[in-house]
């Protein structure tokens, strides 16, 4: 089955993005890359063509009372397009370092017949939160007629996602035709709509395990030499892909120049 890794990125994400692709092709071969450009420059988009296709996907300019996410609608297209009969994608988010192979990830995710893989919120190591509060005054719009169901479920994290054939392609789909007419209500981007709607089709997902997409709260990792050079490990597991995202970003920005400077080739830093 051919392997689509996939990442969104604007100019403020470009050194993040380098890493986030640098890291991943470190470890794991025989995989195309493709980035959506939600405002990159003319400059950053031929760097990153060394490393992957760049396409024009859109930037979300509207700005809620929730985060403000440019990539958001993007992810929502890219779930919609990439996944196909004989394609799997791996979407990650460009704040996020590889330190190992996929493969065992991706043979588990094949073998278990899911159409998406996606990890839930519902560790205390990190902000827990049920889905409703991914909506504006915790109120999921009607459009949703079984969310007394599932309002009060785990959110689901969709900064790394697996999505393999038709299936997943259609979730893509309905969310990117909801996404305009309900965005106005969402506190977290695409976050809210592809969560809603794997939960109101209740849509069997495969877990992803937490060393495959480890998003817990910085205190609770053991590093062991160099900090996401060196091995980093979960109680007894050793992380594969580490997600700095919320609080977490502050840590990665401490490290970036140091793992600018390690995972990517000089050619790409001039």
């Amino acid at each position: 089955m051919k392997r689509l890794l996939v990442l969104g990125s604007d100019a403020a994400y470009f050194e993040y993005t380098l890493i986030a692709i640098c890291s991943f092709l470190q470890h794991n071969e025989n995989w195309d890359v493709l980035v959506m450009d939600v405002g990159l420059t003319a400059a950053q988009v031929s760097t990153l063509k060394e490393l992957a296709a760049v396409e024009p996907f859109p930037r979300e300019e509207f700005r809620g009372s929730g985060f403000y996410i440019p990539t958001a609608k993007a992810r929502c297209q890219a779930l919609s397009q990439f996944p196909q009969d004989g394609q799997l994608m791996l979407y990650i988010d460009s704040d996020t370092v590889t330190l190992g192979s996929v493969e065992p990830l991706i043979q588990n995710f094949l073998a278990s017949g899911c159409p998406i893989g996606i990890a839930a919120e519902d560790d205390p190591r990190f902000v827990t939160f049920p889905m409703n509060t991914m909506w504006k005054n915790r109120i999921i719009h009607s459009t949703f007629k079984n969310r007394d169901r599932w309002s009060n479920l785990p959110v689901l994290n969709t900064g790394i996602m697996l999505a393999a054939g038709k299936e997943a392609a259609k979730t893509g789909q309905l969310a990117l035709s909801l996404y305009e007419p309900l965005k106005q209500e969402f506190l977290c981007g695409e976050q809210t709509i592809i969560g809603s709607i794997i939960y109101e089709e209740a849509l069997e997902f495969f877990p992803i395990p937490t060393r495959y997409h480890c998003f817990l709260m910085e205190k609770y990792l053991r590093k062991s030499g160099k900090p996401y050079v060196d091995p980093v490990y979960l109680d007894q597991d050793q992380i594969v892909i580490r997600h700095f995202c919320f609080s977490n970003k502050v840590f990665l920005n401490t490290l970036k120049p140091a793992l600018m400077n390690y995972f990517c080739p000089q050619s790409l830093k001039t």
